[in-house]
């Protein structure tokens, strides 16, 4: 039978081979938007290694055009714009950092220890961002006042990178390179994942301000962990109480939720533009599929009628054009799924697991095969309601 339908399948290949390849085309793209969904929905079920609810973000603008540009009046201000909002009614911890959560940016850098290395992104932070952000401490300690005057510089790194760099050894108190220089480990988070719910964490590091030298780069930001409640109307209150300290500067401020909001909304953007190409291509797979078994089964009415009349019962004529309309499309699905299966093995992306290639690809072929399936239902049915005696004098 199978062979009789490839036979029949060839026959007709310059009638089908566009639609093939139109199959093939929406299977790449369905499987691709499979991908992202599955990706997203595994990433949103892992911790975010902070907390966004009920802290506010203050940006100061100090009319410089680069981060890398400061005076030692600036890393005053900045320390004395921490203190005063650490002092404010409804503020329950405060801390200053150069890159929020949910925000594009920041500096990378290499670490290296014995003949292992990892690239990792570095935020740059106060004291109290472990109770700002709400950092979850799997080992060691944040940063404290027992780091002043410390030779080597501390650090605390996530749990992903202490794994890259030390394997099942413990991390807390080794002293690793970074760039030039040594830096000491004094404490482990579980994760910190800056760019949201999303994507997938990456190696971090936390390198401590303290306002110490007027050579430390003072953070433009401030994390204000607010009492549970607070109103919006507060905001003028907090700015009013803030302006003072730095006169010039200009300052606002951003609840993190409303910040949460905006980079999910950034980051699902792809995501949406693909679902409507791939219901776009869906739909003109849907029509073509439509119009080439519509002109098939008028073109084969003699022919299906002669299969009544040799004795084949309208179901089995019926699941003939059928499976012939399977058998295509899955000799147009089955290059494109060689394709995706080879993406784990290329490594092109970060987090391109097998058992998630594996499921969108499972995911795009059912997409497809009921498209394709319910698009020859009714030409199908077309094809037997001719009784055999007419089927035979059709023109």
């Amino acid at each position: 039978m199978i062979r009789h339908l490839l036979k029949l399948v060839w026959h007709r290949k310059r009638s089908t081979g566009l639609l093939m390849l139109e199959i093939a085309v929406s299977f790449l793209v369905v499987f691709g938007v499979a991908l992202v969904t599955l990706r997203f929905a595994t990433n949103w079920r892992r911790p975010l290694g902070f907390e966004w609810r009920d802290v506010w973000v203050v940006t100061a603008d100090t009319n410089v055009t680069s981060d890398d540009e400061w005076t030692a009046e600036d890393v005053t201000r900045t320390r004395q714009l921490l203190a005063e909002a650490q002092s404010l009614q409804h503020v329950e911890a405060a801390a200053a950092t150069l890159i929020a959560p949910y925000e594009i940016g920041g500096s990378f850098g290499m670490l290296e220890h014995e003949n292992r290395s990892a690239r990792m992104s570095v935020l740059e932070v106060t004291d109290d961002f472990v109770g700002a952000a709400r950092l979850h401490l799997v080992a060691g300690r944040f940063f404290g006042r027992a780091d002043d005057g410390s030779n080597v510089p501390p650090v605390v790194i996530n749990r992903r990178l202490a794994r890259a760099l030390f394997e099942d050894d413990d991390p807390v108190g080794k002293v690793i390179d970074r760039g030039d220089r040594s830096v000491r480990v004094i404490g482990v988070v579980d994760e910190f994942r800056q760019f949201g719910e999303l994507l997938s964490g990456g190696n971090v590091l936390f390198e401590r301000v303290s306002f110490a030298s007027a050579d430390e780069r003072p953070p433009r930001r401030l994390m204000l962990r607010m009492e549970p409640g607070t109103p919006a109307g507060y905001q003028p209150e907090l700015l009013r109480r803030l302006a003072p300290v730095t006169p010039g500067w200009s300052l606002s401020v951003e609840p993190l939720a409303a910040m949460r909001h905006s980079q999910l909304r950034l980051q699902m953007a792809p995501l949406v533009v693909g679902a409507v190409v791939a219901a776009f291509l869906l739909l003109m797979v849907a029509l073509g599929l439509l119009g080439v078994l519509w002109q098939n089964v008028t073109r084969r009415t003699r022919e299906l009628g002669l299969r009544r009349a040799a004795g084949a019962s309208r179901e089995a004529v019926h699941r003939q054009v059928l499976l012939e309309l399977v058998l295509v499309t899955s000799l147009a699905i089955a290059p494109a799924l060689v394709l995706v299966l080879q993406l784990p093995l290329l490594s092109l992306f970060d987090g391109i697991e097998p058992p998630l290639v594996i499921a969108a690809a499972v995911a795009a072929m059912l997409v497809v095969y009921a498209l394709t399936t319910a698009c020859g239902l009714y030409p199908s049915r077309v094809a037997t309601r001719l009784a055999p005696a007419d089927a035979l004098r059709w023109e």
